[in-house]
């Protein structure tokens, strides 16, 4: 996702899903639901109260050993006051988890995922000139026990923007009962990690 934060306060940009394996697969049938890709795209802003889709292209449609490609022109529906001395963003514009999957005390079965899964995602702002980064956002790497998984995050300014970037990875698609108590804590740590926000402060 790259986005720019306009003099008057609205956030637009690009936003990229490039899908492969069976996340693709589904995604392909879910499109192919629709009469036509603008159908689709239609029915994603209906069901979208965070964005606004402007419009959209896909690639690799039809072509089942290519990554499926998504691009899409959009618009968040939430404006900032750009009187404000202080803004804040939350980077975790997409994929952000707000509630813990695992929520029992204990489990006596196995927890199945499918499959193994890893996920990552890259956030670009383009800041406008009267405003900077008061400070960069944390940066974290959690890890399951014997490597089945992790969450961490990267921090890169450049001139006028920043990049904050995530990786979710899961290395197993079975997690047994004596590894559910991990699992719980993992996404607990993530859930109140992701809290956490980006602020701005206009340049005096």
């Amino acid at each position: 996702m790259d986005l720019t934060l306009t003099p008057d306060g609205k956030l637009k940009g690009t936003l990229i899903q490039l899908s492969t394996g069976y996340d693709a697969y589904e995604k392909r049938k879910e499109i192919k639901q629709f009469n036509s890709t603008d159908e689709y795209v239609q029915s994603l802003d209906e069901k979208s109260s965070k964005f606004r889709f402007l419009s959209a292209n896909f690639t690799n449609l039809d072509s089942l050993d290519e990554p499926l490609t998504e691009t899409y022109e959009i618009e968040l529906n939430e404006n900032k006051n750009m009187d404000d001395e202080h803004l804040s963003i939350n980077q975790f514009q997409l994929d952000h988890i707000t509630r813990n999957p695992y929520r029992l005390a204990e489990r006596n079965f196995p927890v199945d995922k499918g499959m193994a899964l890893s996920e990552q995602f890259s956030f670009t702002l383009h800041l406008p000139a009267n405003y900077v980064v008061d400070a960069p956002p944390k940066e974290i790497n959690l890890a399951l026990p014997d490597n089945g998984g992790k969450f961490q995050t990267f921090y890169q300014a450049g001139a006028g923007s920043f990049t904050y970037s995530h990786i979710l990875q899961f290395n197993k698609a079975i997690y047994s009962p004596g590894e559910y108590a991990a699992l719980k804590e993992f996404f607990n740590r993530i859930i109140l990690f992701q809290k956490d926000q980006v602020r701005l402060n206009k340049k005096s």
